[in-house]
């Protein structure tokens, strides 16, 4: 026979410490006790065997625990009498520090379960008397469920609660601290590589990459690593722990990092995808569950600030293009903002207007020639254009482009004229441009540049440091602060005035030119 013990809500010092009661109508002794002090125990676990006190032959019966939870002090031992309320153990409560998909791992239980237990006691709603799992009705418990935050990259369904991952946070930050490191986000698209889907033609080079991302799957990719990735990383390494933050999907992600670092030296598990990200256009979310202590030894490289909400360690990074009218495959669809039009380009008179106008209709038709014969040049040669995917961000406007595209469909029509002449004289098909007759040099050394100032960040970052440890009054040093400080070392003893760029009236304030001079470090003036 099994008998579920009770518990009791009544508390010792640690508000978190319950009591377990024997709550049978009977007297039993107890033949053999399973539990210590300091032992974790789940729920239905047998806590001891036992005989009726009025027939001592008679069948053993068993009490188990009606919780889960750790032992922290026993009040009985083997042959001692219980009657009904004696205090069997005093237990804590399971904390459930580490769930998986909303199991605890500790002790099993359905933190969903938890939660919807708890609105229902906050609605008033009646709990069936029968349950005896007082811990899962504990406001404590259900805190801790649902302050639980994912610090594991790849497995986001893997949780720890917020005291537990500020503790690892905090003996993370001691281990890169030792070893003089920062955090490094990396980017991939654009940043460290540049990726295709298309079926364009592409200037030649043996560093392409020709795969498919499953067997299932026959679209084929293409992707050419920025020249000096390696060797970028192979120099950081010493000074940065990497990790990949990219909107690119988890198997697009793991097969980037796989062909960048085959060995699992520079990111191993560390890479967060698309899959992983709380938002779907921000990456600034994940930033606070990464990083529970705070992100100030975290420096960030990407070409797009605005995903990163303009974040001040972060550095941007000129774009990686080797696909030519390709943009970022992964990309959000979230166009960085717009400068208008008035702080590009001065606002000009009506009369200058109208000869601009008169002179554009002259050259309209001399123009419209040129590009259509240009057009049938380049297409004859090249072979025929192949339909843009949705890796590319170039797209034909029917709706502001609408003589282009009429241009466009005649060159073609004219082109294919043309070819069905040529087919007829001769069999000769022109060679596609990514041959290795047409070996295109990557002269990109942008990685070199962005090397240096790397460096320069960490070396900075450490310099306040040690001058920190001498004088804490001072506080502790962050890339948040340093990252600007260096930006305006750039221009710092220069003064500026756009007296040509800005629109008569415009607040120079507000003006792109001026924020990022003085971002720079510049002294902007609104006159000479």
């Amino acid at each position: 026979m099994n008998n579920n013990g009770n518990t009791n809500g009544g508390t010792n010092n640690n508000s978190n410490t319950k009591k377990m009661k024997f709550n049978l109508n009977k007297s039993v002794q107890v033949t053999k006790l399973f539990f210590r002090e300091n032992q974790a125990f789940l729920k239905n676990a047998t806590v001891f065997t036992m005989v009726d006190t009025h027939n001592p032959n008679g069948t053993k019966e068993s009490f188990s625990s009606a919780v889960s939870g750790t032992v922290t002090k026993l009040h009985i031992h083997e042959w001692d009498i219980l009657s009904e309320g004696s205090i069997i153990l005093e237990y804590e409560e399971c904390l459930h520090p580490i769930t998986f998909k909303s199991l605890c791992c500790d002790c099993g239980a359905d933190l969903n379960k938890l939660k919807d237990t708890m609105e229902m006691i906050a609605s008033r709603t009646t709990v069936i008397d029968t349950l005896s799992d007082e811990s899962l009705l504990s406001p404590s418990t259900a805190m801790r469920a649902a302050t639980t935050i994912s610090m594991e990259h790849t497995v986001p369904e893997l949780k720890i609660t917020a005291e537990m991952a500020e503790k690892y946070s905090i003996e993370e930050r001691g281990r890169l601290l030792r070893e003089r490191k920062l955090d490094l986000l990396v980017d991939l698209d654009q940043t460290l590589l540049h990726t295709t889907n298309s079926s364009h033609y592409y200037p030649y080079s043996p560093d392409v990459i020709a795969y498919q991302l499953n067997a299932q799957s026959s679209q084929t990719f293409y992707t050419k690593l920025r020249p000096g990735v390696k060797e970028f990383l192979t120099n950081l390494l010493p000074y940065y722990q990497f990790h990949i933050v990219t909107f690119g999907e988890r198997l697009y992600a793991h097969t980037m990092a796989k062909l960048i670092d085959p060995n699992k030296t520079f990111f191993y598990h560390r890479i967060l995808s698309r899959n992983e990200c709380f938002d779907p256009t921000r990456k600034t979310a994940n930033l606070s569950a990464l990083f529970p202590c705070g992100d100030s030894m975290v420096c960030i490289i990407d070409d797009r600030e605005d995903v990163w909400n303009y974040a001040r360690n972060l550095v941007h990074v000129k774009p990686y293009v080797w696909f030519k009218d390709v943009g970022d495959i992964n990309d959000i669809n979230l166009p960085s903002p717009a400068i208008p039009s008035e702080q590009l380009i001065p606002p000009i008179s009506e009369k200058e207007f109208e000869e601009q106008l008169e002179n554009s209709e002259h050259l309209a038709d001399e123009r419209m020639e040129m590009n259509s014969n240009a057009l049938i040049e380049r297409t004859t040669e090249e072979g025929y254009q192949h339909a843009i995917t949705r890796g590319e961000k170039r797209k034909l406007d029917t709706d502001n482009n609408t003589n282009e595209h009429t241009d466009y469909e005649e060159a073609n029509k004219k082109l294919k004229e043309q070819s069905d002449n040529n087919d007829e004289q001769t069999n000769t098909t022109t060679l596609p441009v990514n041959n290795e007759s047409n070996i295109t040099a990557d002269s990109d050394n942008y990685l070199c540049q962005l090397e240096i100032i790397l460096k320069r960040v960490h070396t900075e970052f450490y310099t306040s440091y040690d001058q920190w440890t001498q004088d804490k009054a001072r506080g502790m040093p962050d890339l948040k602060h340093i990252l600007p400080d260096i930006r305006r070392q750039v221009l710092g003893a220069v003064s500026l005035c756009f007296s040509h760029l800005m629109p008569q009236g415009y607040p120079l304030e507000k003006h792109r030119a001026t924020i990022l001079a003085r971002a720079m470090g510049a002294t902007v003036t609104q006159d000479i």
